[in-house]
């Protein structure tokens, strides 16, 4: 954790006070907590499950909202959820020769698996791609 999460929650031993949000009747604090208390309620659990320490999930919350806060993002779920994670794992476990491993671990064709691979290289040429626009 840097110094500055650490200076954010040094004093915080529970993170119930996440509940008492909703209290203060200003916009800037009605609009999300009731998706901050969510989302921590969700890393509890999933951290719980794991054998984690569940107590670090408001870390959790303060860092995915440093890092993806003010945006509008989509989170995909059913079919596209479960292709797109099929997909990342394949590439995870992906080693240039393992074609044949890779289509009989997760029960699909070539065809997927070499689709699922060149989805996922287009996708991680491109985070390296410098922005000659300067667009980010």
């Amino acid at each position: 954790m840097s110094e500055k999460q650490n200076d954010l929650f040094g004093d915080i031993q529970d993170d119930s006070i996440l509940e008492h949000l909703d209290d203060d009747s200003s916009a800037e604090t009605v609009r999300f907590p009731a998706l901050l208390t969510e989302l921590n309620t969700l890393l509890r659990g999933e951290l719980t499950k794991h054998g984690v320490d569940p107590r670090i999930s408001l870390e959790l919350v303060y860092a995915i909202s440093c890092q993806i806060g003010g945006m509008q993002i989509y989170f995909p779920r059913g079919q596209t959820l479960e292709s797109l994670i099929r997909d990342m794992k394949i590439w995870r476990d992906f080693n240039g020769r393992n074609i044949t491993e890779l289509v009989e671990r997760y029960r699909v064709t070539y065809k997927t698996v070499y689709k699922a691979i060149r989805r996922m290289r287009k996708l991680e040429h491109r985070k390296h791609q410098l922005d000659l626009f300067g667009r980010e």
